[in-house]
């Protein structure tokens, strides 16, 4: 049973992903993108686990379905966390060279 590709298909994503999580780019993101969004998330849902892809997630059920979502849940934000976790998703999907990035997709 496969559990955690990482180990179980390619020991080397989790250098992969180490190495990518270590770089300039993003860390960048990191501090300057996701903690701010993160921070407001968090707050905005009592939890602090909840983050920006939290509130893509969950924006985008309760526009779908016409929900009402808290006050403080503005469009700029629910913007911010989509461009965050598109950013995150193509970074992913880019680092270290797109073949080798596919392996996290497994």
């Amino acid at each position: 049973i496969i559990t955690d590709a990482r180990v179980n298909v390619c020991p080397e994503l989790a250098d992969i992903a180490d190495d990518r999580i270590n770089t300039q780019e993003w860390i960048d993101f990191s501090i300057d993108i996701a903690r701010p969004i993160n921070e407001t998330v968090a707050d905005i849902f009592q939890s602090p686990s909840a983050g920006f892809f939290d509130a893509f997630d969950c924006g985008t059920a309760h526009l779908c379905h016409d929900f009402k979502v808290p006050n403080n849940f503005t469009q700029e934000l629910y913007d911010d966390a989509q461009i965050a976790a598109v950013y995150e998703h193509l970074y992913q999907g880019s680092y270290p060279d797109y073949k080798t990035a596919t392996k996290y997709h497994i």
